[in-house]
């Protein structure tokens, strides 16, 4: 198992978040780090906004990530949200999220941020 600290966070060096596409740097934060531990295929898990991170690379990585375990609600995601999809995307501890279900996340996912 490895978990590594969110950029910026713990022992890594200063991020600036203030400009960043923070699905996109999500996304890659975590790609890069399965490719340089040379991991093909993962069980991710987090909670709050590693819970986020891990959403973002398996919704644009679905290939990179066999199973998603989110830890309570991921950053992002509102209590507005149907009591089916709160289930789905962690509502619930341990609760994991298959990824042939990345369409319905990613659909919820966009209409938050826009």
């Amino acid at each position: 198992m490895y978990a590594p600290d969110r950029p910026g966070f713990g022992l890594t060096d200063a991020f600036d978040y203030r400009n960043a596409d923070l699905r996109t740097h999500a996304s890659d934060f975590v790609v890069s780090v399965l490719d340089a531990l040379g991991l093909e295929s993962v069980t991710l898990i987090g909670g709050s906004m590693g819970g986020f991170f891990c959403l973002a690379a398996a919704l644009d990585h679905p290939s990179r990530v066999r199973n998603l375990v989110l830890v309570g609600m991921a950053v992002g995601v509102s209590a507005s949200a149907s009591l089916p999809l709160r289930i789905l995307v962690g509502h619930f501890p341990f609760l994991e999220a298959p990824t042939k279900t990345a369409a319905l996340i990613r659909d919820f996912l966009d209409r938050e941020r826009s």
